[in-house]
């Protein structure tokens, strides 16, 4: 069983970001939550939750949560290019391995809760709309979404892990 709440090794976690400014994960008091997404640039089923992650973000920004893309590949040109043509208007960074080995991630695309004390309520697939490899349907459960309502609502978020069907992370 997964506890319900992973903590950061860290005692703070930033990240640089492909416009050359620092984003602090945690800890933060500014905000109730911040996101964080792990992709890859040239992963098929990453790029197609891209129209979801926008309206995620437009959700929950307007509710105190923060929005960070983290890429595992890309240069930093391509990542601009990517986060402009999907319409993403959130910092976005290069992963590190660091980052990727905290959350254990590893399949993309893969969303992350941080909360501002460093926990972790919450990693996981965005939705259920890819039950399987090669296959693609309606989503049934909006996971991230769910996570972000119980976190936010002061609930503790259950499951604090899900499945992510996606891509996988070359390993380091």
């Amino acid at each position: 069983m997964i506890a319900p709440l992973l903590l950061l090794a860290a005692s703070s976690l930033s990240l640089r970001t492909v416009t050359g400014t620092t984003e602090r994960l945690y800890p933060t008091n500014d905000r109730k939550a911040t996101v964080v997404f792990v992709v890859l640039a040239e992963c098929p089923i990453a790029r197609k939750f891209s129209p979801e992650i926008a309206r995620i973000a437009r959700d929950y920004g307007r509710r105190g949560v923060r929005f960070v893309m983290a890429f595992a590949d890309g240069t930093p040109a391509s990542i601009k290019a990517q986060m402009k043509s999907f319409e993403l208007p959130f910092p976005a960074a290069k992963a590190d391995a660091g980052l990727i080995k905290l959350l254990k991630a590893a399949t993309v695309p893969t969303a992350a809760i941080v909360a501002p004390s460093g926990k972790l309520p919450y990693v996981g697939r965005i939705d259920d709309r890819f039950p399987t490899l090669g296959v693609q349907r309606k989503p049934r459960r909006a996971d991230l979404r769910i996570a972000l309502d119980q976190f936010l609502a002061g609930k503790p978020v259950s499951p604090a892990r899900t499945e992510v069907i996606g891509c996988g992370l070359p390993t380091p």
